[in-house]
């Protein structure tokens, strides 16, 4: 699991499973949909679905979740995963993360 390097109390994260699944939370709601890779960069993701819990944050992490629509690019090096919109001009910066608690 990668949890996004931000100052906000709930960082936003995405987790990549075998059979090319994505979920995570957004930072106020799970989320969940596919992805596929095509070559060592190009990455897209589809969300397909996303709880509806009510949140005071609810424009960033839906701003978030229009990020990883438009994702189209991935570098990952060590404990670092970057993900790129390339049409929106837009990058997120994630760590490694191993316990989960959400």
């Amino acid at each position: 699991m990668w949890m996004a390097q931000t100052d906000s109390e709930e960082a936003p994260t995405i987790q990549f499973e075998q059979q090319e699944i994505v979920n995570g939370y957004d930072g106020c709601n799970r989320y969940f949909g596919t992805y596929a890779i095509d070559g060592n960069e190009s990455l897209s993701i589809v969300i397909s679905g996303v709880t509806k819990k009510y949140c005071h944050n609810s424009a960033s992490a839906d701003a978030f979740i229009e990020f990883l629509n438009n994702v189209s690019k991935v570098s990952v090096e060590d404990d670092t995963l970057i993900l790129y919109a390339e049409k929106t001009n837009d990058s997120r910066t994630f760590s490694k993360y191993e316990n989960d608690k959400r």
